[in-house]
């Protein structure tokens, strides 16, 4: 779109019913009375330039009692850029072609867009830090400071690993220490088994054949009751496996927990828009392509044209034929011109070609960091919906294995049971034999479970030092990680520091340009941005000796605080190189300047811009070369 001569128009935005209305290169001025629309009319270009979306905060940019509303802007090519806001049952919606990313869309409400909605006056009429408002550059700093975020928590999280994998070796040790003490346990058990087997035997032969006793029944039922508490044994060493797996999956469930909590929420409307952003892009390169491809032909058939001329001069002398006397139909506009002109047309095409390309480059630059944003949310995305399913299926193990723990409980109490029936089968089948027999038979069946239970505590031990095996594998790679880890925060928070450091230079270089025109004669003696991004002021004492004042904005005057606020603003403007998206500033009522600083702003603004729109001039500025925009009556109906 051409931006150099545009009519706008403007329906139900604040309180304008309908206007239309031409910005020219220049000095546009709309010197209303109070409630004519003069700030209406400014927020009809903040609705210009907001992105595409949902957008429940500007409900107050409609007209009162209106459901829908629209700003366009029209060139004299009759391009049109349309923005609608909607008033729906339960959202305000803002639709049509964006302009630009929405990134550049803040930048330009903060910069080119004055007016009591402004965030660059408002913090600083309440002397508020400006690092978030300032310290951006298309969107490179936010970037950074998540990556920063990012890496910080996973920092944390390794920290933490760390933490505790430095602990594996004293647990290691007090784990081998249990498991040495276990084994001579069951040694010492196994051969306490072996001789009660022996004398259990020896007794029960010798008894039987003295009793009368079937030997085989009773030999049967102690093999039986053995069999049960071996039945026994594995059970429970079967439910401490399934405890032991229930508490690793635990353990796993937490760690993915974590990983979907550092994650976060990926919207997948972000992944749209950014879609969306990446097709306005290449619709635009498409259409500059093209433009440069129109220029290209346009410019070769000029200086074609020039060569023919040159080499063939309808006159005998040469210099009069390419002298500016000499006219000819311009191939560039169709008008009657020198061949001089010609070329200095052709020249201007070259730098407007030029303007182009470095348009198109910016583009694409722009398009790269988008499409690797949106590749870093899918990826992000995708980790999220792995993380969930994982987690699902670790949650459906844990139910499936505490179902089966139930099972086999019911089977071990199942088996108490019986073991406890044989007991007493045994004690009326030993009634005859003497009482040492029944203790030892009591003594083995208690020493044959007490070996199965240090077996199965045995078998956790040694699976727990094969976990701290593997965790203290694991120490020096996550010491590596973490060093690593440190070393690419450090990094990017140096990256941060002289990204930020280089916006204040820029600022305060600005600032100091645009206060010389605007100081007021007063004891401040200049304005900067320090390292924090807040504003300090420097004040001159009667002997021209400059000091800091420790209060700093605070001590401004209000008419003051307008002039910095006006510097700022037109300073973000020219560091964040805005006219070559936005070749146009709007400013609400300058009335805190006198004639003259007024007019040393809007010379040196016609350097920086291509368009100002000023809602009220101070008086006595009627020697100004300006131009009137009206707003009728009929407008604010």
């Amino acid at each position: 779109m051409d931006f150099a001569y545009r009519k706008v128009v403007v329906k139900n935005i604040g309180g304008l019913h309908y206007i239309e209305t031409e910005i020219l290169p220049g000095l546009n001025v709309m010197e209303q009375p109070n409630a004519s629309g003069k700030t209406s009319f400014l927020r009809a270009f903040s609705l210009l330039v907001t992105p595409s979306g949902i957008h429940n905060d500007l409900g107050y940019i409609l007209r009162s009692m209106s459901s829908e509303g629209f700003v366009s802007i029209i060139d004299k090519d009759k391009n049109e850029i349309r923005k609608t806001i909607v008033r729906n049952q339960n959202n305000i919606v803002v639709s049509g072609q964006d302009m630009f990313t929405p990134e550049v869309s803040e930048l330009v409400k903060r910069f080119a867009i004055g007016g009591s909605d402004n965030e660059i006056l408002s913090a600083i009429r309440s002397g508020k830090n400006l690092r978030s408002l300032i310290a951006v550059d298309t969107n490179i700093i936010e970037k950074l400071k998540y990556e920063i975020r990012v890496k910080e928590s996973e920092l944390v999280k390794f920290s933490d690993e760390l933490k505790i994998a430095l602990n594996a070796p004293h647990e290691k040790l007090s784990a081998e220490k249990k498991k040495r003490i276990l084994m001579e346990e069951i040694k010492e058990l196994e051969q306490k088994h072996t001789i009660l087997k022996k004398q259990h035997d020896s007794i029960a032969l010798s008894n039987v054949e003295n009793s009368g006793i079937s030997n085989e029944k009773l030999k049967a039922k102690s093999s039986e009751l053995q069999q049960i508490d071996s039945k026994i044994n594995d059970s429970n060493r079967n439910v401490e496996s399934k405890k032991e797996k229930i508490e690793k999956l635990s353990r796993e469930i937490h760690s993915i927990r974590r990983n979907l909590d550092r994650l976060g929420n990926v919207d997948s409307h972000e992944i749209d828009r950014i879609d969306k952003d990446v097709e306005n892009i290449e619709y635009q390169i498409q259409k500059f392509a093209s433009e440069i491809s129109s220029l290209d032909m346009t410019a070769q058939a000029a200086r074609n044209l020039v060569k023919h001329l040159e080499d063939n001069p309808p006159t005998d002398k040469l210099l009069d034929a390419l002298s500016d006397d000499f006219h000819v139909s311009c191939p560039l506009c169709g008008h009657d011109s020198g061949i001089e002109t010609i070329k200095k047309q052709i020249e201007s095409i070259t730098e407007k070609r030029a303007k182009i390309q470095s348009a198109i480059k910016k583009l694409e630059q722009d398009k790269h960091g988008l499409i690797k944003e949106r590749n870093f949310l899918i990826q992000k995305k995708s980790e999220i919906s792995e993380a969930i399913s994982l987690l699902r299926s670790k949650e459906m193990a844990i139910n499936q294995e505490g179902h089966s723990i139930n099972t086999i409980e019911q089977t071990i109490d199942e088996l108490k049971l019986k073991k406890e029936k044989l007991y007493l089968e045994i004690m009326e089948l030993s009634k005859t034999i003497n009482d040492l027999f029944v203790s030892i038979t009591m003594d083995l069946a208690k020493t044959n479970e007490s070996i199965g239970n240090k077996k199965s505590i045995l078998d956790q031990l040694k699976e727990e030092i094969l976990r701290y095996d593997g965790t203290i594998r694991e120490i020096d790679k996550k010491k590596h990680l973490i060093a690593d880890l440190k070393k690419e925060v450090n990094d990017t928070k140096s990256q941060l520091h002289k990204i930020e450091l280089r916006i204040q230079e820029q600022f305060n270089k600005a600032i100091q340009e645009i206060y010389l025109i605007l100081e007021f004669d007063s004891n401040v003696g200049r304005i900067i941005l320090d390292q924090n991004y807040d504003l300090v002021v420097s004040r001159k004492t009667d002997k021209d000796s400059v000091y800091r004042d420790m209060d700093s904005i605070k001590t401004l005057s209000k008419s003051e605080l307008e002039v910095i606020g006006l510097t700022i603003m037109i300073s973000g403007y020219i560091v964040n190189n805005l006219r070559e998206y936005f070749p146009c500033i709007l400013f609400d009522e300058l009335t805190f300047l006198d004639p003259n600083r007024l007019k040393s702003l809007m010379d040196y603004m016609g350097k920086i811009t291509g368009s100002v729109i000023l809602t009220k001039l101070p008086p006595e500025t009627d020697t100004m070369k300006k131009r009137q925009v009206g707003i009728s009556s009929k407008s604010i109906t």
